[in-house]
């Protein structure tokens, strides 16, 4: 399913700029694939590349809260500011995809309202190193194709 925003999509890389304070590096990219994934627990969504697309449990839907250090580790998946195309892959959902402008003035891809992000820990495609951290004062979830988090197995809580 295609979906046009305003906005040239980025992929957030794993690599740190490490060249200026509270900054994060972005690869810019004018179509942008959300898929799903599936791994040991179960179905989630990743990038085009297959890199597993997280939330934080912090942020509001519409707000991301991971700023500064946080967005180095997690780098944020951005939207620049021209017109531009992305895709729905496997069971995401094309509608729940929209950006958010962050308050350090980049504009990030949400599902479902909510931020998503990559993890600087995930080397390679499938990696999902992030789920279930605690860290930058939240917890770090993979998405599932509704919108929601994954919860680590053996967990109850949502």
């Amino acid at each position: 399913m295609r979906k046009s925003i305003l906005g040239c999509l980025s992929v957030a890389t794993m690599a740190f700029l490490g060249t200026m304070p509270g900054s994060y590096a972005q690869t810019t990219t004018t179509n942008v694939t959300v898929k799903t994934s599936t791994g040991t627990m179960g179905e989630y969504l990743a990038d085009a590349n297959g890199m597993s697309l997280y939330m934080f449990d912090l942020d509001n839907p519409g707000k991301s809260n991971c700023l500064g250090q946080c967005a180095k580790v997690w780098p944020p998946l951005t939207v620049s500011g021209s017109q531009s195309t992305f895709t729905a892959g496997g069971t995401a959902n094309s509608s729940m995809l929209s950006p958010i402008t962050r308050d350090d003035g980049i504009l990030q891809l949400t599902y479902n309202k909510l931020p998503l992000y990559t993890y600087a820990g995930d080397k390679a495609a499938g990696d999902t190193n992030g789920q279930g951290i605690k860290e930058s004062g939240g917890m770090w979830y993979l998405v599932k194709p509704d919108g929601t988090k994954l919860m680590p197995t053996g967990s109850t809580a949502q």
